[in-house]
């Protein structure tokens, strides 16, 4: 019997299989679930890295390559930037005080808004759960606040525009990274869809949750348990929407 959930349980972290992948440690949970699904916002929705590589480079006079920025998740720290991370750092800061050009602007990454609606037309509910610099945040080296607030009132802005939500009052939180599956947890959220590996690892192997990455060179190779790798973001919806069918089907939804 171990033997079979061990071949099991590497069938569903290892293999990708998008239709129907369900961890077993979530369908062992009977009458537990909502039918709500997070996304993070910044690489899921929006395509983040290239208007930031574009503003670093127009603000510091040389050739950001975004293709650096995918080397990993943490890029301000690639030792092949062109700037050093205190600059990265000052840049980012920057770009979140612009009112036009800046977070309000992002474009949207092909097809993301197309799934979502997809996903809200099958009866499961989105929201949509980021961390975007505020007035109260502060920058750890200054110990100054941020102060304006402009990013996230832009970021809100972006997301009527796009339509994802609607209600995005509702339907939207500024919340930091490290925060994110202990509320999933305690709201009985099953799923994240994220680009961020350590937070879909917390999902899944920490809180026995689920976790689907969209495909970035900085996640490649991630297998944990709970954590679906998409190849293809086209496969989002489907796979999103074949989730909670089995959810449904084993009983673990609370509606």
């Amino acid at each position: 019997m171990k033997s079979t959930k061990l071949s099991k349980r590497f069938i569903e972290t290892a293999a990708n299989v998008p239709l129907g992948w369900v961890p077993s440690n979530v369908l062992a949970q009977k009458d537990m679930f909502l039918r709500k699904v997070v996304f993070d916002f910044h690489g899921p929705i929006v395509d983040f890295n290239n208007p930031i590589a574009a503003h670093l480079s127009g603000l510091y006079g040389v050739e950001v390559d975004p293709a650096l920025m995918l080397d990993h998740y943490k890029w301000g720290y690639n030792s092949r930037m062109p700037i050093t991370q205190p600059q990265f750092e000052a840049g980012l800061e920057h770009f979140g005080r612009l009112a036009r050009g800046g977070f309000s602007d992002f474009p949207a990454m092909p097809g993301a808004v197309e799934a979502i609606k997809q996903i809200t037309a099958a009866g499961i509910a989105v929201e949509i759960w980021t961390y975007v610099p505020g007035a109260t945040d502060y920058n750890h080296d200054t110990l100054l606040a941020r102060g304006t607030g402009i990013a996230q009132l832009g970021t809100m802005e972006l997301i009527e525009k796009l339509g994802v939500v609607a209600n995005p009052r509702k339907q939207v939180r500024f919340i930091r990274p490290d925060q994110k599956v202990a509320r999933m947890a305690l709201e009985h959220i099953p799923l994240i869809v994220e680009d961020h590996p350590v937070t879909a690892v917390q999902a899944g192997a920490e809180y026995g949750h689920a976790a689907i990455l969209v495909p970035e060179p900085y996640n490649v190779g991630v297998s944990a348990p709970g954590v679906l790798r998409l190849e293809n973001r086209a496969d989002l919806a489907p796979a999103i929407i074949e989730f909670y069918k089995k959810l449904d089907e084993a009983g673990c939804l609370i509606d």
